[in-house]
Order: C-alpha cells, then structure tokens, then sequence
C-alpha cells in the first residue's frame, strides 16, 4: 500500500518546483523537464473532506511539563475561509495585522499587561487557515495564571467592543509590507514566498491586494468575528506545581 501510494502521489505531476536566483529560465526549465520526465502516470491527490466540529474538544486542557513558568495559550476556533486562493490569502492578512495590533509590541492588549507586570516578551500571537480550517493562538509565560487569564479577556473584550484604532492598523499594514520587501532581499525567502503561495493557489499578488485592502472597517470587523468565536485553554504547568 505504501509503495502503491508513492508511485500514485510523490511524483513530477504533483511537484512544485519554486527557483529563484541569477538563473536562465529555459534553461532551469529544460533541465528540469529532462531529470523528471516519468514513463508512469502519476495520481492528482484529493484529501477526503474531514467534518470539523465547530466547537473545541475541551474548553481547557492543563499539563504538567518540564517548564520553568506556566505557559497559558488562548485559542479561537475560527471560521474556515472556504476556499484557497484569494479569499484564503485575505482571511490570513486580515487575521495577522489584529493580531499584530492586539499582541504585537505596543499593540492594543500588550501594552496594558505589560504595563502591569502580567507579561513579558513572551507574549505572542499567530494563526493558522486552509480551505476548511482556522485559528489563532495567543501564548505566553506568565508568573500568575489565573491573573494574567482575567486582564487578558477584559484588555481583549475592551478592544473588541471600542474598536482598533486607524492609527494602529496602519502601522501593522505598513510592518507587513515592510516585512515582504525584506523578503525579495533574499532568494531562498523569495522562493519560499512563491512556494507558499502556490500550494494555496494563490499568487503573492493576492497577498499585496489584501495588505491593500484592509481597512479600519475590515480590521475591526475580522477582530469581533475571530473573538466571537469558541476558545479553548492550554495551559502548561511546572511539574509538581
């Protein structure tokens, strides 16, 4: 079965292949055509729709780990774009410039906890999203747990209800865009770039249009839909805590 499966699916008409450099085009191409060439046919692979609850397993999971400090993770199970391409390359931007003014450094919930001594450089967020799934996580290490949990769903539900503010959104839009032009500095990130971008049949276009595109409105409306929905705790606890 194994074999069977190799032979349908890890094959040239399934391969993308992303190079990027001081090359010749023809001649990247011709080799490429001439070291990949397969006299068997290979399969197009189609992964089985999955059924994906819209609630989280458990509200809370806590672990005990071979961890210094509790390390507390918030997870929203967002809605799934639906589709690849452009819309799903949209939901991503959208997502990660309100996390950016959430969480980032200065942004609209880390400022206030760090203020108060309740977080430190620790803190982060990030998201994930394909065709039929998405969420977000923001983690950090944290001294007081139960603490930190409260001020960070009042400072998270305080945002939500007044709203980002311009000002924040455009400096997350602008360190987006300052963060893909530093890309092109390098051909491995460039070529990674492409790569990404092509699994979910996207062009990085797709991506600059979105960067573009979000507005005070869109952000604000993508910040109370992503709260809005279900979440979960992970929280991970010194061994013998």
């Amino acid at each position: 079965m194994l074999l069977a499966t190799h032979a349908a699916y890890y094959h040239p008409e399934n391969l993308v292949l992303v190079v990027a450099g001081d090359v010749d085009p023809d001649v990247v191409l011709a080799r490429a055509t001439e070291r990949l060439v397969s006299a068997a046919r290979g399969a197009v692979h189609h992964r089985a729709a999955v059924p994906e609850p819209l609630a989280p397993a458990s509200a809370e999971v806590r672990l005990p780990l071979s961890v210094s400090r509790p390390h507390v993770l918030l997870g929203w199970k967002d809605l799934p774009p639906g589709s690849t391409g452009a819309p799903l390359v949209r939901h991503e931007v959208e997502t990660e410039i309100v996390l950016e003014a959430l969480f980032g450094d200065g942004g609209a919930v880390e400022a206030g906890l760090y203020r108060e001594g309740l977080v430190d450089e620790s803190l982060e967020a990030s998201s994930e999203a394909g065709h039929d799934f998405a969420f977000s996580v923001v983690s950090a290490e944290v001294d007081d747990v139960e603490a930190y949990r409260t001020r960070l769903l009042e400072a998270i539900d305080a945002v939500a209800r007044k709203g980002l503010v311009a000002a924040d959104v455009e400096r997350c839009r602008r360190r987006a865009w300052g963060g893909w032009l530093r890309a092109f500095n390098s051909p491995e990130r460039t070529a990674s770039l492409h790569l990404g971008m092509t699994l979910k049949d996207a062009r990085p276009e797709d991506a600059l249009a979105a960067l573009e595109g979000t507005t005070l409105a869109r952000a604000n409306a993508r910040l109370r839909e992503l709260v809005a929905r279900p979440r979960a705790w992970s929280i991970l606890l010194p061994r013998g805590a």
